[in-house]
């Protein structure tokens, strides 16, 4: 081996390098033609033919077909006969235990069938067929209108553009500005000029949290509430006392000497130190200090100030606007109606869905949600006079299904989840009145509210709360059409219910009675004013004035004295001019202001305030200076 060694080095020197073979190669490859070397395959290649002689001739050396002969004669010789199978096959069945293979395939078939159907039921089906049962997002939103501006990390920043309030916050207009408060769907505030108001709570009704809604540190505002008298309101501290408020329109002031609160439409109640004083429209509480309170009557013309009418236009656009929105909502909410061929498609998957549904909270947790699904369908089918009878067996349905599972083994978070939707529907109808179309929503609601115990609503309260809607939709059609015989019909109706729940101890809530009597007072003085032959209205007149304290009747009588405070100024104002010299229209005018004042009218700002702007320029200036000293009186009291 070591004779070739030399050799061997020589090959290696003399050959060429890796680099040199991969160019030589890459060379002779471009210069081949694959078509010719396809030709050369195919020319070597033997025919079909002269591969079948070939296989032939090879099996015949080995003679395969010799062996598979062979084979042959070995299984016919050692084959059983059929003597000795049927004996073996007889041996061997007695000793197979039979399993059941076939029958568990059959069931995983239909367990696997079942788990898809199950599938479908719960999560593909609803999808398409039943009503979301998720609710709108509200928010609680500042909307500026000049120099606004809320304190943040002890500064206080400018707001220029509606902002979403997320928490606690104290808000500050500038003179000549003003803002608005919306919370959610419950409530709005609204800011005068040179008003600080701080904001507590922002929980969506019915829920609340501790403490007051707001605090009002200086200046006016106003407060619209749409909660139900049944719930919790809104509450508004300030220095003197807390007003409280449920479906109200108020206006309150707060100043370094005193605290006066005006209710406009509805009622209010006022509390300080723990003494509570309703208010209904048309009156208004001073607070003085923590131990001084006066309630009393406002004139009239209060109502057409530019501060009061303004906010009551504003009120009115707002109800409406939640009103719209709130059947906006039902009706997206309430899916496939009655009125669809799809319906009953969608009532057997609600049905299958529950069915399917094992745990008992659960299970009621998806009833309730029915129920109110019920509830969104028949308010829009009573928007349509052609439906409004099929949603007759969806209010049924609708209290039969509350009533069963709050009558049944519910447990407490079943009670629970009763009383929130009760809390939560009736806030979100609170809106609708006898007139609406969908007041049957309301009086539904109400019906369940009444049959389920242990709610947190009174049966009386419920009761009056109806009893108020029913006076409201009675003052309005009286005022409208100006016919007492329906008036007397429908007062005859309430009649029972009026005496029951005005009772002082075991009636409504007190600020309901106080809100029904200050309508029954109004029912009154209309009755009053409708001139109608053959009816007489003098028996109802009579029953009313007995649920009439006196100061509610001294209020009744000024409501109805507007034209006579007009002809009262009118006669100082012609008294004074029928003298020729000034000094003698002096004097007289002088004279009834001192007669004004003595005989301690009612109406004496309201009075001065007219002759103020009636009497020429060289007389007004003695009625302002009396305006003035009126206002003193006033503050000192």
């Amino acid at each position: 081996m070591t004779d070739f060694d030399p050799l061997s080095r020589l090959a290696r020197q003399t050959g060429p390098s890796k680099a040199q073979s991969d160019r030589i190669k890459n060379r002779i490859m471009m210069r081949l033609e694959p078509s010719l070397l396809r030709q050369v395959a195919r020319s070597v290649e033997p025919s079909p033919a002269l591969q079948q002689r070939v296989k032939m001739k090879m099996f015949n050396r080995i003679g395969l077909p010799q062996i598979a002969e062979s084979l042959k004669d070995l299984s016919h010789a050692i084959a059983p006969d059929s003597t000795q199978s049927l004996r073996m096959r007889q041996r061997i069945l007695s000793r197979i235990q039979p399993l059941a293979a076939p029958l568990v395939h059959t069931g995983l078939k239909w367990s696997a069938a079942f788990a898809v159907l199950l599938f479908v039921v719960r999560f593909v089906v609803p999808l398409a067929v039943l009503a979301p049962r998720t609710e709108a997002e509200t928010v609680v939103q500042l909307i500026p209108e000049g120099a606004v501006s809320m304190l943040i990390g002890g500064v206080w920043v400018p707001v220029t553009r509606p902002e979403i309030i997320h928490g606690p916050v104290m808000v500050r207009t500038e003179h000549d500005s003003k803002a608005s408060i919306y919370l959610h769907d419950d409530a709005v505030v609204r800011l005068a000029s040179d008003t600080t108001l701080k904001l507590h709570d922002l929980a969506n009704r019915p829920q609340v949290s501790a403490g007051p809604t707001a605090t009002l540190v200086r200046g006016q505002i106003w407060a619209l509430s749409l909660i139900p008298a049944v719930f919790k309101g809104i509450s508004i501290d300030t220095v003197d006392g807390t007003i409280e408020l449920n479906e109200a329109s108020i206006s309150l002031q707060q100043d370094t000497k005193r605290v006066t609160a005006i209710v406009y439409d509805r009622a209010a109640l006022f509390t300080q130190n723990g003494k509570e004083t309703a208010l209904t429209s048309g009156e208004e509480v001073i607070a003085v200090g923590n131990d001084r309170t006066v309630k009393q009557s406002i004139p009239v013309s209060t109502f057409q100030t530019h501060w009061a009418t303004e906010n009551l236009t504003l009120d009115s656009a707002h109800r409406t606007e939640i009103i719209a929105l709130q059947e906006e909502r039902r009706q997206k909410l309430a899916g496939i109606l009655p009125t669809s061929y799809l319906y009953p498609v969608k009532r057997a998957v609600e049905q299958m869905d529950v069915l399917l549904t094992f745990n008992s909270e659960a299970r009621a947790q998806k009833q309730l949600a029915l129920a109110e699904t019920r509830l969104n369908e028949a308010a829009v089918l009573l928007k349509d006079p052609a439906t409004q009878t099929e949603a007759v067996p969806l209010l049924s349905e609708y209290r039969d299904t509350l009533i069963g599972l709050a009558t049944g083994s519910a447990g407490n978070l079943v009670q629970f989840l009763i009383n929130k939707q009760i809390a939560d529907t009736s806030a979100s109808i609170a809106t609708d009145t006898p007139d609406s179309k969908l007041y049957a929503i309301k009086e539904a609601v109400l019906d369940v509210s009444k049959a389920i115990p242990n709610t947190d609503l009174k049966p009386n309260d419920v009761a009056g709360y109806v009893l108020v809607d029913k006076l409201i939709a009675l003052n309005t059609d009286l005022q409208k059409t100006k016919d007492a015989s329906v008036a007397l019909g429908e007062y005859s109706e309430l009649q029972p219910y009026i005496k029951q729940l005005l009772d002082g101890t075991d009636g409504a809530h007190p600020l309901l009675q106080a809100e029904a009597r200050s309508l029954l007072a109004k029912t009154s003085t209309l009755l009053s004013g409708v001139q109608q032959k053959n009816v007489d209205t003098t028996a109802v007149q009579e029953d009313i004035r007995q649920y009439m304290p006196e100061d509610t009747q001294k209020r009744e009588e000024l409501v109805v004295t507007e034209e006579q405070i007009d002809a009262q100024v009118n006669t100082i104002i012609s008294r004074a001019l029928i003298f020729e010299l000034h000094h003698s229209r002096v004097n007289q005018l002088l004279a009834d202001l001192r007669d004004l004042k003595d005989g301690k009218n009612p109406n004496r700002g309201t009075i001065l305030r007219r002759l103020y702007r009636k009497l020429p320029r060289g007389l007004a200036e003695y009625a302002r200076v009396e305006i003035e000293q009126f206002s003193d009186e006033l503050k000192s009291k």
